[in-house]
């Protein structure tokens, strides 16, 4: 963990003033999405009582201008992140003058700096809106009931849970990574590939076992948290500790968490390749490979 801190800071070293504008996007963009179902919860709540004091014209009216917000949030975070990658690619070009002192065998490793440039949007995006969605929508929800800060916590100790089942994610990804340039050095030596096609898909079957079991756990964590979460908030409502509006708010809310958890594995995939693509290029830059 600390290694892959370490070369995140390294390679992504921008501006703060850089990074602020895009964390502050993101966290704009997470509350006003939080409008759409504290908005239901009003309507509900002033429907059981029999009568709206607030129209729904304006209800919707309010929601409306919160997602035309809400998409300039999210298009702005698209145009400063492009800003970014474009930065992080000029960084890096000299490092691609260091090619010629290399051996052939370690010169693929300059695909990743193409590679990091991709994979950046999608971790930043992604990392984001898991993080955010979880934060917002759980201080949210912990106003309600603390039925809810007790969902909240269960919340965080699976996150803990699913880290921890990725303890050695890092290096069965770049054990994969370094087997498959093993293929292209092959090919491109004219060589035999068979005995290193078999290492590659070894290799790729141990990181693939730890990718499962975080999947498989991600989906049960789900489950019961969406089952959890039925229960405990229709109990709530019957015995009047939770209005039927604000028990809509939260099945909509951890709709918005629930959603986030199912791109939790791919985010991760992706995250692990990364930071092998990072230690592949800061290889090169020391002049010397990981074992």
């Amino acid at each position: 963990m600390t290694q892959t801190v370490a070369l995140i800071k390294k390679y992504f070293h921008f501006e703060s003033q850089e990074w602020k504008p895009f964390i502050i996007y993101g966290l704009t963009y997470s509350v006003l999405i939080l409008i759409i179902p504290l908005a239901v919860q009003l309507v509900v709540n002033q429907i059981a009582l029999s009568g709206l004091k607030l129209s729904l014209i304006t209800i919707v009216v309010i929601i409306s201008a919160a997602l035309f917000l809400a998409q300039l949030v999210r298009y702005a975070q698209i145009i400063l992140l492009e800003y970014l990658q474009r930065k992080f690619k000029y960084w890096t070009l000299p490092i691609w003058n260091e090619a010629k002192n290399l051996d052939d065998k370690y010169k693929y490793y300059y695909f990743e700096l193409a590679s990091v440039q991709k994979k950046m949007g999608s971790w930043c995006f992604d990392g984001f809106e898991l993080t955010l969605s979880l934060l917002v929508g759980l201080v949210t929800l912990g106003f309600y009931h603390p039925f809810f800060l007790l969902m909240s916590l269960l919340t965080i100790a699976s996150l803990y849970i699913i880290y921890k089942l990725g303890n050695n994610a890092i290096q069965t990804s770049y054990d994969e990574s370094t087997s498959k340039y093993e293929i292209f050095y092959k090919i491109s030596g004219n060589l035999d590939t068979t005995e290193k096609l078999d290492d590659y898909f070894s290799h790729r079957e141990a990181h693939f076992k730890v990718i499962k079991r975080q999947t498989k756990f991600i989906m049960w964590s789900q489950f019961v948290g969406q089952i959890l979460l039925l229960f405990g908030g229709a109990l709530l409502v019957d015995i009047n500790q939770l209005s039927i509006g604000q028990f809509v708010a939260a099945e909509l809310i951890y709709s918005t968490i629930f959603y986030s958890f199912t791109k939790a594995p791919k985010f991760l995939e992706n995250h692990y390749d990364l930071v092998t693509s990072l230690k592949k290029i800061d290889s090169i830059k020391r002049k010397e490979t990981y074992e």
